[in-house]
């Protein structure tokens, strides 16, 4: 009796375990497909599109988004301020623009800043907000230049899209994982008859 509880417990251990340890390995995977299917929200800077081009514009401590009708003809910064961020202050720029944009109340997004730098005075910027899709783009920014590169732009339903290739790979890895499990245990148990009949 004592031996069919124990199996009971462990069987109603791996009935809750595995269900939970499946999603969690679906979740770590989602940035994964995120970065995979990035290259999808692209799309070329004036192709078609008239609406404006996010520039992100630093100023001591303080920072904003300018909207630019013409991101082929970027402007020089106000006096005193410039296009690039501090090196490690990406964070703290990204939560200030959030904190500070006026038409956050009106919409249920934030923007998101992604920094790369490119050399001494040199920087590429992804600037966009993230909500329901993606709405922004990317350029290469000096002190006092702009060059944009795409803009990044999605619907509603991207999340589906990155989820699905999620899902995909997280069940790719656990058919390859119980699989391999399931032949080693095979050829375990088969080693182990022959041993026992010669």
């Amino acid at each position: 009796m004592a031996g069919l509880a124990r199996l009971g417990l462990v069987g109603c251990l791996v009935g809750v375990l595995t269900p939970m340890a499946f999603v969690a390995s679906c979740t770590c995977l989602l940035p994964v497909a995120a970065r995979l299917v990035d290259p999808l929200t692209r799309r070329p800077v004036m192709d078609g599109f008239e609406e404006p081009f996010p520039i992100l514009v630093v100023k001591g401590e303080t920072a904003w988004v300018a909207m630019v009708e013409d991101p082929l003809k970027v402007p020089p910064p106000p006096p005193g301020a410039t296009y690039l961020v501090p090196p490690g202050e990406e964070r703290r720029v990204e939560r200030y623009v959030r904190e500070h944009d006026p038409a956050t109340p009106e919409r249920d997004s934030g923007w998101v800043l992604q920094v790369t730098g490119k050399g001494a005075g040199r920087q590429q910027i992804e600037l966009f907000l993230m909500g329901d899709g993606y709405w922004g783009g990317a350029y290469d920014a000096t002190s006092t230049t702009v060059r944009p590169r795409y803009r990044k732009i999605t619907g509603p339903g991207f999340a589906l899209v990155f989820g699905s290739l999620a899902t995909a790979m997280n069940l790719a890895c656990w058919v390859s994982v119980v699989g391999g499990a399931w032949v080693f245990r095979r050829e375990i148990r088969a080693l182990m008859r022959a041993m026992r009949w010669p």
